[in-house]
């Protein structure tokens, strides 16, 4: 045997090896579609993978059985707008353009030479800021958007078809007449529900006009963000199903049948993947843009409360920074890479998603991004990220900061907070615009953060302080008050309850 023909033959035994299925990313050279389906303010505890035995939710547990489930994983903010911001632009609310659904200057009451009603001041999300939809679009895959937006900032030029996506199906504030009865949006247009699917309730519309956007594009890779407005207030329905009988108030009657409503249309997505012989191939994305509402007032609250807990055993909830208002469902199944039922604790947030599918597409991870890939999270792979530092901030009461790092959390207030929490005492004057105050908490023993314990920790607290001080950019639509402004040099280490 001559020196060409070995050659040959040790090229060709190279090429087998590479091109075999001998590992979790042998197969996977194509670059995989990726469908991310949102719910609007879920809670941690609503679905049966998660805790609740009231509510069914077999196909949403059912991905978490094939696929990864989290138990840390962490929305962009406590409220919807800043959260998707972060979500869409790899950027923590220190630094992305929308910081919350209300900005305090330089945004807009309502779409302009509107006459109607003037609503809270917003601000969009901007061309300067990079998108999810515009990155994959480099890569070549085919980008729509289907329901809520949220941020649009009251402007057409804001519009999902503005902003990387080749197809927008939805509703949003840029123009009111869309969330009319019989009326979407469709790509910058406002227009008539086609008559075969007038019938249905505005999440069934977006769920099937995806799936009409996925068979339309099955044959190169299409990103999917299948946006639904479930289970967000008002709780309403016009059938409670299984639920009908049972002895809970009608709100939690329309609340649990929301929910398996939301439930049957993951499952049309499962079964259209499976279907049209993308599962394999397609990595399947379900969680919610932030915590679950928390009320224990009035009298209805209270009881949707008790008989769900929907954040259990997390504090507080929606417009939070305790980790109920923060810490969400997330769930990815991507077969053949994931494994079936895993559990990842891994702490991660919104601000990873850009990174990590620039990463899944073959692009450059972008460095600007507060995020990482947690690609070899998804795989199963060691990797070490206890020292990083995951960031919020709020404008709203007050401006507040929060900060998780390894298993701590370290909560900034500087104003009045959403609610208050257990017994008032003498104590809770700390909670007041008086001055800013701290909260540490160590999660693996006081996950429900019961026990504020920067009096005994204040070498941790002052690592933490030191990142919050960095964390934060001006913005010229969310600038601090001078009292706000001064309270970043600040550490009030006191104890309370």
């Amino acid at each position: 045997m001559n020196r060409v023909t070995i050659l040959i033959l040790l090229l060709i035994l190279v090429y087998n090896l590479q091109a075999s299925p001998g590992g979790k990313d042998a197969g996977k050279v194509d670059q995989p579609n990726i469908v991310f389906i949102m719910a609007d303010d879920l809670g941690y505890h609503d679905l049966g993978c998660y805790g609740q035995d009231r509510i069914l939710t077999p196909n949403i547990d059912r991905l978490a059985s094939e696929g990864l489930r989290f138990t840390d994983f962490y929305a962009g903010a406590a409220v919807c707008a800043p959260s998707r911001a972060v979500l869409q632009t790899g950027l923590h609310t220190g630094h992305t353009t929308v910081r919350g659904n209300d900005c305090r200057q330089g945004g807009l009451y309502q779409p302009p030479g509107s006459e109607g009603r003037p609503g809270p001041m917003r601000i969009g999300i901007p061309s300067s800021d990079t998108t999810l939809a515009d990155m994959l679009q480099k890569a070549g895959y085919s980008t729509g958007l289907f329901g809520k937006w949220h941020l649009s900032g009251y402007l057409y030029e804001n519009l999902p078809v503005k902003r990387g996506y080749d197809e927008y199906k939805g509703s949003c504030i840029a123009d009111p007449g869309s969330s009319r009865q019989g009326f979407m949006f469709h790509n910058d247009s406002v227009v008539r529900i086609p008559e075969e699917f007038s019938a249905e309730p505005r999440d069934g519309l977006w769920t099937l006009l995806a799936l009409d956007f996925i068979k339309r594009h099955r044959d190169k890779p299409f990103f999917v963000m299948l946006c639904l407005s479930t289970p967000h207030k008002p709780f309403s329905i016009s059938d409670q199903g299984i639920y009908a009988d049972s002895a809970w108030n009608d709100m939690s009657r329309n609340y649990a049948a929301l929910v398996s409503r939301m439930d049957t249309h993951v499952g049309l997505v499962m079964k259209a993947l499976k279907e049209l012989d993308l599962e394999e191939n397609t990595i399947l994305i379900f969680c919610s843009d932030n915590g679950g509402e928390y009320r224990e007032i009035p009298e209805d609250w209270a009881e949707w409360t008790k008989i769900f807990v929907s954040n259990k055993p997390l504090k507080g909830g929606k417009a939070d920074f305790y980790e109920g208002g923060i810490r969400i469902p997330f769930i990815l199944r991507w077969p053949g890479i994931t494994d079936p039922a895993r559990i990842c604790n891994q702490p991660l947030y919104f601000a990873d998603v850009m990174p990590t599918f620039a990463d899944i597409a073959g692009l450059p991870v972008p460095k600007w991004s507060d995020g990482i890939s947690m690609r070899k999270v998804l795989t199963g792979e060691t990797e070490k990220l206890e020292d990083r530092f995951m960031y919020w901030e709020f404008e709203h009461r007050g401006f507040h900061q929060a900060v998780r790092w390894k298993n701590w959390v370290m909560l900034r207030w500087t104003g009045k907070q959403q609610r208050i929490y257990g017994q008032e005492s003498d104590s809770d004057v700390r909670r007041s615009t008086m001055y800013p105050f701290y909260e540490l908490y160590n999660l693996s023993s006081d996950i429900s953060q019961d026990d504020n314990v920067i009096e005994l920790h204040p070498e941790v607290a002052a690592v933490m302080n030191e990142y919050l001080n960095k964390a934060h950019t001006d913005s010229p639509y969310f600038p601090l008050t001078e009292r706000e402004r001064n309270s970043l040099d600040s550490l009030n280490i006191t104890w309370f309850r």
